[in-house]
């Protein structure tokens, strides 16, 4: 029966309809997706737990994008220092520190940086490094210890001789 045939396939005696091979279709997606998430929510709950190198007790993070404001870099430091005073002011709080990247996020600030005897020719660029500017209460604020050396101070200016923190 040549008609039978084209309307459905025959397997097992039982005859498949494109509704059934889309039902079967729709169970194993759901199948795929239950697996992913609960794959993704045993990782949430692994990162959550996980020693990142500094106490997480009692952080709070705020982002703004002053760039996307179009501030100048003047109005800029007047914006985060206004809102590092209203956060100070916040009673509990007890310290502030501005960064311009989180610790574990992508970071697309890269510097070259050239160690003077270390370069082989003079139009050696240098190394290339990831880099942040964060502000003197930083370290001290996330309980990270400088094991050699100084913190960030006041006193350092973008102006003045940069000042660099290496990390291990």
């Amino acid at each position: 029966d040549l008609k039978g045939d084209i309307a459905g396939a025959r397997v097992g005696g039982r005859r498949w309809t494109a509704r059934d091979v889309l039902v079967v279709g729709q169970i194993a997606v759901t199948i795929v997706l239950l697996v992913t998430a609960g794959l993704l929510v045993r990782s949430l709950l692994a990162a959550s737990k996980a020693d990142v190198g500094f106490p997480t007790d009692g952080l709070a993070i705020v982002s703004a994008d002053t760039d996307m404001l179009r501030y100048t870099p003047e109005r800029s430091q007047q914006y985060w220092s206004e809102v590092m005073r209203r956060i100070e002011a916040i009673p509990g709080v007890q310290r502030v520190a501005l960064a311009s990247r989180l610790p574990f996020s992508l970071n697309f600030n890269r510097s070259t940086i050239a160690v003077p005897g270390r370069q082989k020719s003079a139009d050696e660029m240098g190394n290339s490094i990831n880099s942040a500017t964060v502000s003197p209460a930083y370290f001290e604020t996330l309980g990270i210890g400088v094991l050699e050396g100084r913190a960030f101070t006041e006193s350092d200016r973008p102006s003045d001789r940069r000042v660099a923190i290496v990390n291990e």
